[in-house]
């Protein structure tokens, strides 16, 4: 019995120490990389939000036909919400022409200038105008409180101005 016992042997302070180093210098690259990471997440959606009223824009242009930006749950219709915090597309009739993604933990409000939008949704009409200017805000959702993190101002010609 003893002999079994003293067979049995365990780490020693030392293999100890340099795997628990080894631990940590990896994970500290892993750290850096995510960060990386969410930062060029953050620059692609800063880019994308606007080519989207662009996109809106030349389609409603190019086919006379007017266009809706709004908020999606499915990414196939429109769902009239308030916060968008799931999708929003680009859809003209019955075409979703794109729908795109919103990142993790954040959520648009749109908020239209005449205020009697009922969708929450800019429409860009046929000419290239929008029927509703407005203000859309981008925020950073958490537990408590929300953090404004970009903003975009649209005019009635629908162009899109950046405000950070």
């Amino acid at each position: 019995m003893w002999r079994i016992l003293e067979q049995i042997r365990g780490y020693t302070f030392i293999e100890l120490v340099v795997s628990l180093g080894l631990m940590a210098v990896l994970s500290s690259l892993a750290l850096g990389t995510y960060s990386a990471w969410e930062a060029q997440t953050q620059r692609h959606f800063l880019k994308q939000f606007p080519q989207s009223i662009q996109l809106a824009k030349f389609a409603a242009l190019a086919k006379h036909q007017s266009v809706k930006v709004c908020a999606s749950e499915d990414q196939q219709t429109c769902s009239g919400r308030f916060r968008w915090d799931r999708y929003w597309i680009v859809r003209q009739g019955e075409l979703v022409l794109a729908a795109y993604p919103l990142l993790k933990d954040h959520y648009i409000i749109f908020t239209a200038f005449p205020k009697s939008n009922s969708d929450h949704a800019l429409c860009i009409e046929a000419d290239g105008t929008t029927y509703n200017n407005g203000t859309f805000a981008c925020y950073e959702d958490r537990p408590s409180d929300r953090l404004l993190k970009w903003q975009w101002v649209i005019n009635d010609a629908a162009r899109i101005y950046p405000k950070f």
